[in-house]
């Protein structure tokens, strides 16, 4: 966000509406009062851009841009005589006439904010009004309606559209079924409320932006492993930004509000019952590959499950049942230990949250 002096240096109308007082020859001013000035200062942009106006509409000038929904705040830089002042922001909504107006842009476009500054002296316009430029969001981010988003794109999981409830705003994406995601997208299996049948659920491909680790998503996003779909399938896994908590990432509990196995909360489309907390895993029998990161670990109940690597117990807190146990992955992971039941002789070990089972480790009572 930028400082209001730093916006106001930028993008104010520096002339205020009025000539500036006539100069004599030897630099001096001529008698007579000192014109009103008019400004207009900026508050809330993303970014300032030097460039041709909404994308080659218009002369080079210095505007302010940013994403929808931009929230700004405008605030007049005038002279003490200027009392009363009108602003039209240029998209349909109606004139204001507050000091300091707070305004929000929904949809993309190019817009004129008009300010008339009024007092005793009479009426006083900046020179030309002040652009704003909204630019449409690119795959996978944040929306709340289709036209927010760049051309050919939905606002997939807006709230009451079927997603988990982490999606408090949608996000930008498309079928991607058959169609191409592009540069920097992946295409990826997410949980949809099945419309016809409110207690089940269906996993529908959609784009969504790629990332390697979290860092490469927008604040308040992860990066979790997500079972490949459609143009993207044939990679078996993809990574890729959702709201966090939205599909958790291999190795994340995944039991629901209900105590109960939950697969819609996982990006890998699978709740293995693993430690008290059920962990996001996917089998691995039958040499079926493991996400990038995970190992194929075969438990004392003879099941095979990727599991996530670990160092140390620590890694394995956030279920109390779980320990970091070497000696349980195939050739392929030798040496590597992973998150899994911890062993036990007695059910002492395993209270509060489980007992004892018939293999010797920690299971959920």
């Amino acid at each position: 966000m930028l400082a209001a002096s730093a916006v106001t240096a930028a993008l104010a109308c520096r002339n205020g509406g009025v000539t500036p007082p006539d100069t004599g020859t030897d630099g001096g001013t001529s008698d007579g009062p000192t014109p009103p000035s008019l400004e207009v200062a900026v508050t809330g942009c993303a970014s300032l851009s030097t460039g041709a106006l909404c994308d080659g509409d218009g002369a080079m000038a210095a505007h302010c841009v940013g994403s929808p929904p931009l929230a700004l705040s405008f605030s007049p830089v005038a002279s003490a005589q200027l009392t009363q002042f009108r602003w039209t922001f240029g998209d349909g909504t109606a004139a204001v006439t507050q000091r300091a107006p707070s305004h929000t842009f929904v949809l993309p476009g190019c817009y004129e904010v008009n300010l008339v500054g009024h007092g005793d002296i009479g009426t006083v316009k900046p020179p030309q009004p002040q652009v704003i430029e909204v630019r449409p969001q690119p795959i996978g981010a944040p929306c709340d309606v289709d036209g927010q988003c760049a051309g050919g794109f939905e606002c997939s999981c807006a709230p009451e559209k079927g997603c988990a409830p982490a999606f408090s705003h949608g996000q930008c994406s498309v079928a991607c079924d058959t169609a191409q995601c592009g540069d920097r997208a992946v295409c990826a299996a997410l949980a949809f409320v099945n419309g016809a049948d409110a207690g089940t659920s269906v996993r529908r491909a959609r784009c969504v932006a790629s990332c390697a680790s979290d860092a490469d998503c927008a604040p308040g996003f992860a990066c979790p492993t997500l079972r490949a779909s459609g143009s993207s399938a044939a990679a078996g896994w993809v990574r890729g930004c959702l709201p966090i908590d939205a599909q958790r990432d291999l190795g994340a509990p995944c039991r629901n509000e209900n105590e109960l196995l939950d697969d819609d909360r996982c990006g890998t489309g699978f709740c293995a019952d693993v430690g008290a907390l059920g962990v996001c895993s996917v089998s691995c029998a039958d040499r079926n590959p493991c996400p990038n990161g995970a190992v194929c670990a075969r438990l004392r109940n003879r099941l095979d499950f990727c599991l996530a690597p670990c160092a140390s117990d620590a890694d394995c807190a956030r279920d109390p049942l779980l320990a970091c146990v070497a000696g349980l992955t195939d050739d392929g992971g030798a040496g590597i230990s992973v998150c899994a039941p911890r062993s036990c002789a007695t059910d002492d070990e395993c209270a509060p949250s489980g007992r004892c089972g018939p293999n010797a480790v920690c299971i959920r009572r």
